[in-house]
């Protein structure tokens, strides 16, 4: 047979595929949303398992995590522990906060600002410090 295993571009192909379709829908359709950001995740680590998984893969996650902040902060953890985070990855983390509904609002604005710190801090600003 003359097809193979899917390879890193495929994932990166299908995961963006339905990030698109995250970014795409009305934000009140929450099941088709919660869906499509399933449907990420589950490529994103099939991309891990077969030890495919990029920096590329991983943002479009977690840009299709959008409206999940939990989420968002999962997969964020998950490269910083990879050392794959890059300024793009922080700004998704930073749009789940900013696209947070109620009860959370001040609490995410707090995670959001703590972010803009921590971003300050990774690029040697001495004038960010925690306060």
């Amino acid at each position: 047979s003359s097809l193979t295993n899917p390879d890193e571009h495929s994932y990166q192909l299908v995961i963006k595929a339905w990030s698109k379709c995250v970014r795409k829908l009305d934000p009140c359709d929450s099941d088709e949303i919660e869906h499509a950001s399933r449907m990420c995740r589950q490529f994103l680590q099939e991309a891990v398992d077969n030890l495919l998984a990029d920096r590329i893969m991983y943002n479009q996650v977690l840009a299709a995590s959008r409206y999940n902040a939990k989420e968002a902060e999962h997969i964020f953890q998950k490269m910083k522990v990879e050392e794959i985070a890059d300024y793009s990855s922080y700004v998704f983390l930073l749009r789940a906060y900013e696209q947070c509904s109620q009860p959370n609002l001040f609490e995410h604005a707090e995670k959001a600002e703590k972010i803009i710190l921590q971003m300050g801090i990774e690029a040697g600003d001495d004038r960010m410090k925690l306060p």
